[in-house]
């Protein structure tokens, strides 16, 4: 997301009163032609209120380990950060994976490698997969970041429904062992969207 929106959506949100979260999941993943700017970047140009802005963020899309299911909450928020830490105790990352973290995450010149390497390998991947659809004449919007993919296949629609939309999910689970989200289940209002995404 670009600093305009950004900007535009702290200010929407200050209009109105409300929290921002804002999920950045995808930070070490952009492999488009913007880099990634963090809603954190922008708290101290303007004067908005830092406690209602909250960012989140995992391992799992950027270093592809989903499995270790380890996240952090950034907020200025006394309230939040008391309730997460509360929260922690019952999910706390176990001694093996904080090892292996620190490790990891402490070798700057293995993470800037890895990572520059993930967003070239991330960028081909989708151009293949998009250029792969294309060519069956499925229409996909552009991604920036992640493998992620929300490709139209409403043309492959026994009934322009919710109901078809799980026919032709189950179709290509079960023929083609290939397993995408029905955007339905995401309370996508048109039929046929579906969504791959590598995690």
């Amino acid at each position: 997301m670009n600093r305009k929106t950004l900007y535009d959506l702290l200010n929407f949100v200050t209009e109105r009163n409300l929290h921002l979260i804002s999920d950045e999941i995808y930070a070490g993943s952009i492999y488009g032609t913007e880099g990634f700017v963090s809603v954190a970047e922008l708290l101290d140009t303007e004067d908005f209120d830092k406690s209602r802005v909250h960012i989140v963020y995992g391992l799992s899309k950027d270093l592809s380990l989903a499995g270790l299911r380890v996240g952090v909450i950034y907020s200025y928020n006394a309230n939040v950060l008391a309730a997460t830490s509360k929260l922690t105790r019952f999910c706390e990352i176990s001694t093996p994976t904080r090892r292996l973290l620190i490790s990891m995450l402490s070798d700057t010149k293995f993470m800037n490698e890895y990572l520059k390497i993930n967003r070239k390998r991330l960028g081909k991947m989708f151009a293949l997969f998009a250029e792969g659809l294309n060519q069956h004449g499925v229409e996909c919007f552009k991604s920036s970041a992640g493998f992620y993919c929300w490709a139209d296949m409403s043309k492959f629609l026994r009934l322009y429904s919710e109901g078809g939309e799980l026919v032709l999910w189950e179709s290509l689970l079960n023929s083609g062992k290939v397993n995408i989200t029905p955007l339905s289940s995401s309370h996508c209002i048109e039929p046929g969207w579906l969504l791959r995404d590598a995690n």
